[in-house]
């Protein structure tokens, strides 16, 4: 990877810096994005410094791992106006702290689906529903339609029938810092919805005029339509999982709009040609994909032999969700456990015993773990050729810095505070 330009050490103090443009961020969203309620003022009271639990609260919110991961994006990169850089990091980041309550509403959808093969009624029926209405809302208002409220306001009944504090993963912290606030914040996804769509036009908006307004605004659409087609496809083979599962992640539009915002003017002009004929476009693919491969099997799993891999795999005499607690497992144990989508698990949740659900994780391990070496290999040999086309190594360096520290990241137990949820 070459070496980054020439630019100001970032201050030993801009984490904490752009950590609390990030809060910012996100108080002044839930001013103008959030419909006053429980929730509005639930963010008000932990986003306020000195309030008791604070510091828990921004892990709870992910405010912490997206400082952390901007933090490190930008280190060395950004030019000397440090405030701008953190204030458009920060939009970025609090639509992706409102974007885990959207990404919540999927826990329990994928062992539903498996189970029942048609997506089924009641709650998991409902919550299919309510986020394929969410989907295209996003993508409405990404084309320019109304404000969410109305294009979400016939959903507003579902919404409330689904728990906000149930459906999440830091249920429990949340509704132990809400306190008596609790019950009433666990009835309002609704208005986490309506932000969650108000700030992902925010992130469009930012960048609209600019070369790459165009590949972050795609890259948004694609996020939403993806999420919808791992809800309704019935049957996909390896490869499809690989490119839905690609797009289904923020990497792409992440990505495009971090290199918008940190590259210099005279960068940004360039970019043009490496936009027109794809060039950009598939190392941010690249990049999406190693990164969603890296969610879902972790960095061991991808990285070691086959045979070790295979090795590895316990005996089958069992559900894999029983089976597979290794710490080695981590990442396919959290989505079994949470019934998310995992293109490694797609096919073995739909095997009828122990057996021959073990054969075939073991099958799409082996497929995944070739697909990512490829795609490595591919990224490094694309980074080095948009460095020199670019003549500027800051769009390589933060693509490349991306990726590496989502491989670290899930080296760790999910549970873990050091393997916690960034992108």
């Amino acid at each position: 990877m070459p070496t980054p330009r020439s630019a100001p050490a970032a201050r030993s103090g801009f984490p904490a810096t752009l950590r609390q443009a990030i809060v910012d961020a996100l108080r002044r969203s839930a001013a103008h994005d959030l419909p006053d309620g429980p929730l509005r003022r639930y963010l008000e009271r932990g986003l306020a410094p000195g309030t008791p639990g604070h510091g828990e609260f921004l892990r709870a919110t992910g405010v912490s791992q997206l400082t952390a991961l901007y933090a490190h994006l930008a280190e060395g990169l950004a030019p000397p106006r440090w405030s701008t850089v953190a204030g458009d990091l920060a939009r970025i980041a609090a639509y992706q702290a409102f974007e885990i309550i959207s990404d919540n509403l999927a826990i329990g959808l994928a062992a539903d689906a498996d189970a029942r093969g048609d997506g089924g009624e009641g709650t998991a029926g409902l919550r299919r529903g309510l986020l394929r209405a969410f989907n295209a809302a996003v993508v409405a208002r990404l084309r320019g339609g109304p404000p969410a409220a109305a294009l979400l306001a016939g959903e507003r009944e579902a919404a409330r029938q689904v728990s906000l504090l149930t459906q999440s993963l830091a249920g429990a912290t949340h509704r132990r810092l809400a306190g008596s606030l609790a019950g009433a914040l666990d009835a309002d996804l609704w208005a986490g919805l309506v932000a969650n769509a108000e700030t992902a036009a925010a992130v469009a908006d930012r960048l609209a005029g600019d070369p790459l307004g165009p590949l972050v605004a795609d890259g948004l659409e694609q996020r939403y339509r993806a999420v919808t087609r791992t809800l309704d496809a019935a049957h996909l083979c390896l490869v499809e999982l690989a490119a839905v599962g690609a797009h289904s992640v923020l990497v792409t539009p992440t990505l495009a709009y971090c290199v918008g915002v940190l590259a210099g003017p005279g960068t940004v002009a360039r970019l043009r040609p490496v936009l027109a004929d794809g060039t950009l476009a598939e190392a941010l693919y690249d990049a999406a994909l190693l990164s969603r491969l890296l969610n879902d099997a972790g960095t061991r799993l991808l990285t070691m032999s086959a045979g070790r891999r295979r090795a590895a795999l316990p005996a089958p005499r069992g559900p894999l969700a029983e089976l597979l607690t290794d710490p080695l497992f981590t990442r396919l144990h959290k989505d079994l456990r949470h019934g998310e989508f995992n293109v490694c698990l797609y096919a073995a949740r739909r095997c009828a015993d122990p057996e021959t659900a073990l054969d075939s994780l073991a099958a799409s391990l082996d497929y995944y773990a070739r697909l990512y070496a490829a795609h490595r290999a591919r990224l490094a040999t694309a980074l080095d050729r948009l460095t020199r086309r670019l003549q500027d190594p800051v769009p390589a360096t933060l693509v490349h810095r991306f990726v590496r520290f989502h491989a670290a990241l899930y080296t760790h137990r999910y549970d873990d505070a050091a393997g916690e949820y960034a992108i």
